[in-house]
């Protein structure tokens, strides 16, 4: 019986030395390469389309950085149209947007918010594409607007997409809101 001991320990012993021995030789390496994004176009009357979420630019759907959208194009959305909807005052969305009271299914959806929110809040707007000919211009944007009313105390976001047609006087005259138009909401 010693003998299978014997036996038994001499081929613990040479299956933990070989153990050993392969826990020496150097590990295979992986390499991970980052993904990179693919360059963004740098004309200011692109027509491309950048998605929130879209897998192939990362942190889409955070703020929109180096966006094709020129800052004098996003200027009467970004400061403009989000002071007068965080108003929450139907006037001033009319001051900076003068066909609201024509435009009925614009009014609906801003009156359908403001009329059941306590306080409203633009949380983000994210330029998707512009295109401009002469003094008249397109802008496709998404916005999130925060909601909060006294039933739920929990801010609700609202998200939609709107083109905006724009128009100016002459070159170097401020953008007006000529026509919003609200498009089908793609993620």
């Amino acid at each position: 019986m010693l003998t299978r001991d014997a036996r038994a320990k001499e081929r613990d012993t040479a299956k933990l030395a070989q153990a050993t021995a392969k826990a020496n030789l150097p590990q295979p390496m992986i390499i991970i390469q980052p993904r990179v994004a693919p360059l963004l176009p740098t004309k200011s009357n692109s027509t491309s389309v950048t998605r929130t979420g879209d897998s192939t630019v990362p942190g889409a759907a955070a703020k929109s950085p180096g966006t094709p959208v020129s800052a004098e194009l996003r200027q009467p959305i970004e400061k403009n149209l989000k002071t007068a909807i965080e108003s929450g005052l139907s006037a001033n969305i009319e001051t900076v947007y003068t066909r609201y009271e024509q435009d009925d299914q614009t009014k609906k959806y801003f009156k359908g918010i403001m009329d059941k929110a306590d306080s409203v809040h633009v949380k983000s707007i994210v330029f998707r594409s512009s295109r401009q000919t002469g003094n008249a211009a397109q802008v496709l944007y998404r916005m999130t607007i925060n909601v909060m009313t006294s039933a739920s105390k929990q801010p609700q976001e609202v998200p939609s997409v709107w083109q905006a047609d724009l128009v100016r006087d002459g070159p170097g005259a401020p953008w007006k809101i000529r026509q919003l138009t609200r498009r089908t909401l793609v993620s």
